[in-house]
This record gives C-alpha cells, sequence and structure tokens, in this order.
C-alpha cells in the first residue's frame, strides 16, 4: 500500500495518507481494540524500605495525654496503604519497633501475651501475609548480637534483652515458620544455637526466661520435624507444656531442647572416599566430633582395668579406627573411618601383597575373622586402635578380637 501511494497520482496519495493516519490515530485512541495491540502492564510501585514513623511514641507529652489503652490502640495503628507499599525488610522494623509490644509481658504466659498484643496490631497480620517474612527475620536475627558492651547499665543491658524476646517470639510463631525452607529452618536453629550459648555465657543479664525465648524458637522448630530424636520433646510433658506457652518452669525443659538440637542439628560426619596407593576408591567416613572428657577418661579406664598386660598410647578416640590406622593414616590427627569391607581393597587391588616373614615389624595384620587390622612391631607385639577405645600395644592374641586367622602384608 504504501508503494502505491508513494508512485500513484498525488491528490489520490493525499487521500489515502490521511486515511491511514486518521485509522492509525483512532487505533492509538482506542487502544485495547484488536488484539494486534497487547496491552504492557504498569510496572509495579516500588516498596518503600523506610519503616513506618509513629506519629504519638511513649515518653512525649502527647503520648502521656492519651487517656486510654484504646487511644494509645488507635495511634499506633499502620495506615493500610503504608503497610502495602512497604518492603518486608522495613516492615519488619516496623513491626519491632511497636510501641506496645511489650503489652505482652502483662499476660499469664509469653504465648498468650503475644497472641493478645498481636491481634490488636494490624502490622503484625501484614507481616505474617508476606513469604519473605521469615527471610527477612532471619536476615536481622543474624545480624544481631547478644554480647554485652563494656561498662553498659542495667537498663541499657534489658534492652539488649528485649529486642531479643521480640525478635524471638515472632520466629517461634508457626505463621512465620511456614514462610521458611529446610535450609532456613536449619539456619535459624544454628544461629539460636550460637545465641543460646552466648546468652548462658551472661546468665546474669539474660537469666532462665531470656534462654527460654531462644530454646522456644529451637524446640518448636524440632517439633516440626518428625524424627524420633524429636518426638521425645512432644512426649515430655513439661516440654510440650512449654512448646505451648512459652512459659518455662525448669531448667530440665531448656537442657532437653538443648540435648535434642544437638542430635538433630550438631555436627555430622560425612561419607567421603579415600584411594588405596594404587587409587582405587574406599568408601569412608570423615568425622567431625570427639568423645567428651568424661566418655574418653570411662574408656581409658576400662582398657586399663580390663587388659591390663597392654600398653594405651593414645587416648580414646572416635575419630579414627583400626582400618582407618593400619591401612590409611597412622597419625593422631587422623580422623577417617574405614569399615569393612573398605579395608579389603587394599590388598585385592594389589597395593599390598602377602608377606609371611616372621619378625618383620610394619607389617599389615588383618584379623580374617573378625573385623579388624593391626600393625606389627615385632613377631609378638602388634600396634592397633580399637575402634572407639585407644590406640594399644599388645600381643598378637590380647585383643577383644578373634585372632585364629591373620594375614600379613606389605607394601607391593
Amino acid at each position: 500500500m504504501n508503494q502505491d501511494i508513494s508512485t500513484g497520482d498525488k491528490a489520490t496519495g493525499r487521500i489515502t495518507r490521511r486515511f491511514v493516519l486518521s485509522a492509525v490515530a483512532l487505533s492509538v485512541a482506542v487502544g485495547s481494540v484488536g488484539l494486534a495491540q497487547p496491552v504492557t502492564a504498569a510496572p509495579a510501585p516500588e516498596l518503600s524500605t523506610t519503616a513506618y514513623s509513629y506519629p504519638v511514641l511513649p515518653g512525649t507529652a502527647a503520648w502521656k495525654n492519651l487517656a486510654t489503652h484504646d487511644d494509645m490502640l488507635r495511634v499506633t495503628q499502620v495506615p493500610a496503604a503504608a503497610l502495602a507499599g512497604m518492603s518486608t525488610a522495613a516492615l519488619v522494623d516496623t513491626v519491632l519497633r511497636y510501641p506496645l509490644y511489650d503489652d505482652m509481658l502483662a499476660f499469664n504466659t509469653p504465648q498468650q501475651g503475644f497472641d493478645k498484643m498481636s491481634s490488636r496490631f494490624n502490622g503484625f497480620a501484614a507481616l505474617a501475609s508476606r513469604p519473605d517474612a521469615g527471610t527477612e527475620l532471619l536476615k536481622r536475627y543474624d545480624s544481631m548480637s547478644p554480647a554485652i558492651a563494656p561498662k553498659s547499665t542495667l537498663l541499657q543491658q534489658g534492652k539488649l534483652d528485649a529486642s531479643f524476646r521480640r525478635i524471638e517470639m515472632l520466629l517461634a510463631q508457626d505463621a512465620i515458620r511456614r514462610t521458611m525452607n529446610d535450609s532456613q529452618l536449619t539456619q535459624l536453629v544454628a544461629e539460636s544455637r550460637e545465641k543460646l550459648q552466648a546468652k548462658a555465657a551472661r546468665a546474669d543479664v539474660y537469666g532462665l526466661v531470656g534462654q527460654a525465648n531462644t530454646s522456644l524458637v529451637i524446640g518448636r522448630t524440632l517439633a516440626s520435624k518428625a524424627t524420633p530424636a524429636t518426638k521425645s520433646l512432644t512426649s515430655n510433658a513439661a516440654t510440650r507444656s512449654f512448646l505451648a506457652t512459652g512459659d518455662v518452669r525448669s531448667p530440665e525443659t531448656l537442657s532437653q531442647i538443648a540435648s535434642t538440637s544437638d542430635l538433630v542439628f550438631g555436627p555430622t560426619d560425612t561419607s567421603v572416599t579415600v584411594r588405596t596407593p594404587r587409587g582405587t576408591a574406599v568408601p569412608a567416613i570423615q568425622m567431625t566430633y570427639e568423645l567428651s572428657s568424661a566418655q574418653i577418661t570411662s574408656n581409658n579406664n576400662w582398657v586399663a582395668n580390663n587388659y591390663p598386660n597392654a600398653t594405651r598410647e593414645t587416648n580414646s578416640s572416635r575419630k579414627y579406627n583400626c582400618h582407618s590406622y593400619a591401612w590409611h593414616n597412622q597419625s593422631t590427627s587422623n580422623n577417617i573411618w574405614i569399615n569393612s569391607p573398605g579395608d579389603d581393597k587394599y590388598w585385592t587391588d594389589g597395593s599390598y601383597r602377602p608377606n609371611a616373614n616372621v619378625g618383620q615389624g610394619g607389617r599389615k595384620v588383618s584379623y580374617r575373622n573378625d573385623d579388624h587390622s593391626a600393625i606389627t612391631v615385632n613377631a609378638t607385639y602388634f600396634r592397633s586402635k580399637w575402634g572407639q577405645l585407644p590406640r594399644m600395644y599388645h600381643a598378637w592374641n590380647y585383643t577383644p578380637y578373634n585372632e585364629t586367622a591373620l594375614y600379613y602384608y606389605s607394601l607391593a
């Protein structure tokens, strides 16, 4: 059509051009007419990153002039438009700064108080409706430290404790934790555990109540996980009551939650691969935590009493076992555990060959009729690690193992 206009009669062309331009103008004017003109959605308005500024605050003359609690509630509500136009991070700030937050302390239990207080402030419902509420609260919680500044006053210390109480009561709510994924929940417990340790170290400031607030976050998160370890939380009446109300009656309740969190979220051993001298892969476990001092002392005492003719050379340790010691690494810093039949690969792949030279030290020994490995010192004495028990210097037949079939190997 454009080609016809440019080559045809000028008058006709002018008329045709006017017609086309008019049609285009009409199409633009009506906009939505015709499927050939897609409608572009307007960009979403940018959310404010600034928290709401409460117009009347405690400590001011205007606040003192409020005659009733209803008046206080009225002046601390946030306009709906401000709530909707606020980023979630700003909304978190707004909620944590709510002037009547500590009304929750006026009720029989922490949870009852939180329920009453939060139901009277529109900011809480707005925050709970945000899908990233847990994410933003976790960021804020991560940035907080329970450390007490030198020379801080009792009031400053109390305000720091209050700041933790407010955010931890939020994090303890199911509606908030439902917005978190498994990774974030794990991070939440890890953060809470660190803060609980710091609070316990300053029990003069945080007390049992401050530790209970943190334990409530841990306990409710654990209780939501269906594992044998966490079932013990809900089977104990005192712990069940604490998780429901937030009201702690005994330190033993917090100890049970701490112990359960150690089982569920504590250090975990990791499956790894080590290799024989010829490069064959051997499945193994990298051990991440050690026995307690009491356990080590007890195990050391046990071998001294029960195997008095053997010599203990190291402390008891769960970090490595006999196969790892004999075939993989003789260092006391070894943290690899090798289970049978993984040790078999050291000779089946040709890395080690049979050696029947009686009296030669340094040979590897497989107790074939039992699950044990050792290293020869001479013809009659061996050195080996006894599972979680210590590394021992012992006669070849003075161990907890069946010694009826011993196979000797040397490096090929």
